[in-house]
């Protein structure tokens, strides 16, 4: 009878677990070609007075449930001002003046992201 490597089909095995969870991981992302996220808020060419108070409001759209809403990792950032907010909806009204590239980034448990961006602009009261 032969002998067994422990260790050699323990390393095997995890191997093989680490490659079904990847695969996995592709397949659910592959499966779900019409999810997207959405900027609700702000419309994309907006204008603002600073010191306006925006909502951002965020929403993503799936074929398959993905539980984001509660269990999600949301991430709005601005180019000029950096973190925004991680919430699927809030508001702030303290914005830099200038031009902002704002970014939504959604991320489920199962690590599939999903973006969408909107310029808006942030005008100096007159």
């Amino acid at each position: 009878m032969p002998v067994l490597d422990v260790p050699t089909v323990y390393h095997q095995s995890r191997a093989a677990i680490s490659a079904a969870v990847l695969l996995g991981a592709v397949a659910t992302t592959a499966c779900q070609p019409n999810s997207y996220a959405t900027i609700g808020s702000p419309v994309a060419g907006a204008h603002y007075a600073a010191g306006d108070s925006i909502w951002f409001q965020g929403e993503v759209n799936s074929d398959h449930p993905l539980g984001i809403a509660v269990e999600g990792d949301w991430r709005w950032t601005s180019d000029l001002d950096g973190e925004l907010g991680d919430r699927a909806l809030f508001r702030r009204s303290d914005l830099s003046t200038g031009e902002h590239l704002i970014t939504l980034r959604v991320r489920n448990s199962d690590g599939l992201v999903l973006r969408d961006q909107a310029r808006i602009f942030i005008e100096a009261r007159r």
